[in-house]
Parts: structure tokens; C-alpha cells; sequence
């Protein structure tokens, strides 16, 4: 009998990022975050150069045990809950890190399809392409782009996913939605998904408008991750018709 969806998820992470660290490993990992996220987001809108930097010199050594620590099968529930996901969808990730949430997703739910993974990082993008070589999963795409500059064709994408993300937080939001809005089909099953830690969820009547502003219809707020000790929020929306 096959594994339930719940024990493939656990053995997924366990071949990808390991074992969730111990208290003193994530320590020693929260000081480095919480030093370059001040870097980053102790004021808004920092230049791209500065995140860059961060990302490829130092976090992007330590993602390996964020993951391991904040990655939740209650998201993949929700998710699945309002994405009616086919074998056939094309997703594109802004800002997706090592990819080990997509890997889950390309193998999962869209064995035909495509995951396009968009980071600006080019460390994250090299350990992604190394855990998709280890996984053997060739329907996925590790590019390394802006967010605001999408290399996608428009109206292609079933779903956009914007993954444990501060982008919300950062002047270059409205450009990333409408890069979203962009490349997504202009369909009814279609679907934007922002998934925020809680501490960086801006207020909902400010999520909402942004949406609006760009052609959204916005259809849910819900939170999660509670029993992992990740409380997170995911914006799920689509474009209007």
C-alpha cells in the first residue's frame, strides 16, 4: 500500500533539508536570520543588491534548517484545499528559496505539468538544482530572476505562488503582483497564493486593495502552521473576470 500524502511529505524533507535541527542548532541558525533579515527589513525597500547579498552570502548557508524548521504539511492541506490542482498545471514560485516545497508540489500534484521557480538568489537556485538532480525531477525549472521581471509568457500559469515571503512589506509589491496577475491565465479556476510568516502579515484591508488595485479578486485569508510553531497566514486570490 502507498504511503499516506503525510509520510511522503515527511520522507520528502528528510531527503531534501534532514531532520529537524535541535533547539541549540536553531539557535545558533535564529541569530544569523535575525541579524541579516535587520540588514534587510529593519528599514523598507532596501536595494536589490543589499538582498542579494544576504541571501547568497550568508542565509543561503542556514536555509537547509530554516526549511527543515518552518516547512508545514498544513500548508500543503490548505493549499490543496483551494488550488483543484491537475496533473497538467503550470505554476510559477516567486521567491522560492531551495525549492523543496515546489519539488513536493512537481512530483505530487502536477506530474505532467511544470513548476518554474523564480529567486534572485543564485546560491538558493544552485542548492535547488541540486536537490532536483537528487530527486531525479525533471519537471521543474529553477530560473534566477527578479519577481518584478517575470521571464514567463503571459496568460500561461494556472497558479503563482509567493512562498514564506516579506515581499508584501517592500515597495516592489504592487510590481510583483502585477507580474502575477500577468502570467496568469485569466480563468475561474485560477489562483494567487501568498503564504507570510505572522509577524510580517500586513493588515487584511491593506491586502485586500492591494489586490484590488492590480485585478485580483481576493477570496480567503487562513492561517497555519500552528502546531509546527510557524504561524503563517496564506492570501488566496484570483484574477477578476
Amino acid at each position: 500500500m502507498r504511503s499516506s500524502l503525510k509520510e511522503r511529505f515527511r520522507k520528502h524533507l528528510l531527503d531534501t533539508v534532514g531532520a529537524i535541527p535541535t533547539d541549540e542548532e536553531m539557535s545558533s541558525v535564529n541569530k544569523i536570520t535575525k541579524a541579516e533579515y535587520k540588514k534587510i527589513y529593519d528599514t523598507p525597500d532596501k536595494p536589490i543588491t543589499v538582498i542579494k547579498t544576504s541571501y547568497n552570502k550568508v542565509l543561503s548557508r542556514v536555509w537547509p534548517k530554516v526549511v527543515a524548521t518552518t516547512a508545514s504539511f498544513s500548508e500543503v492541506v490548505l493549499l490543496s484545499r483551494y488550488v483543484k490542482f491537475k496533473p497538467y498545471y503550470n505554476i510559477t514560485s516567486l521567491a522560492s528559496g531551495i525549492c523543496v516545497f515546489e519539488l513536493f508540489l512537481a512530483k505530487e500534484f502536477v506530474p505532467d505539468g511544470m513548476i518554474r521557480c523564480i529567486d534572485l538568489s543564485v546560491e538558493m537556485n544552485e542548492q535547488a538544482r541540486a536537490l532536483a538532480r537528487k530527486l531525479k525531477q525533471r519537471n521543474i525549472k529553477i530560473i534566477t530572476a527578479s519577481a518584478t521581471n517575470v521571464p514567463v509568457q503571459s496568460n500561461s500559469q494556472d497558479v503563482v505562488l509567493v512562498r514564506r515571503s516579506g515581499l508584501s512589506n517592500d515597495k516592489r509589491w504592487i510590481s510583483v503582483l502585477k507580474e502575477s496577475h500577468r502570467i496568469l491565465k485569466k480563468t475561474r479556476t485560477s489562483r494567487f497564493v501568498y503564504t507570510v510568516a505572522e509577524d510580517f502579515n500586513k493588515p487584511i484591508k491593506s491586502i485586500k486593495g492591494d489586490l484590488l488595485a492590480v485585478g485580483f479578486e481576493f477570496i480567503a485569508m487562513r492561517k497555519f502552521g500552528i502546531k509546527e510553531k510557524a504561524p503563517s497566514f496564506m492570501i488566496i486570490a484570483k484574477p477578476k473576470k
